[in-house]
């Protein structure tokens, strides 16, 4: 495996793994509870649904997750992400299951 591929692999793990902390915060949020994962909680308290979705919707129209599907060789669709973010269980774990199925191709 070259440098590149490698790299590519890790930017894809990132991305996977921003998909599914903030689809686990607007799950959490739409149930009413906290989500604190532990000391690398970067929000503060419980957000309501409305903000956990307005702070994951200006990251994925933004330039850094841009950065991060430009790193990782998959396409910028920030509607698809916030599709995956916002749906259940099945929709984050489809959306790992086609980032990580990509990282071994």
């Amino acid at each position: 495996m070259s440098n590149h591929d490698a790299c590519r692999r890790m930017w894809r793990t990132v991305a996977a793994l921003a998909l599914k902390d903030d689809n686990v915060r607007i799950t959490a949020a739409r149930a009413g509870r906290n989500y604190t994962p532990g000391t690398a909680n970067l929000r503060d308290g419980l957000r309501t649904l409305e903000g956990e979705i307005r702070v994951a919707s200006a990251y994925y129209h933004g330039r850094d997750w841009q950065q991060v599907c430009e790193n990782a060789g998959i396409g910028f669709d920030p509607e698809k992400a916030m599709a995956f973010v916002t749906g259940g269980p099945k929709a984050i774990h489809s959306a790992r299951v086609k980032v990580l199925e990509a990282s071994h191709g």
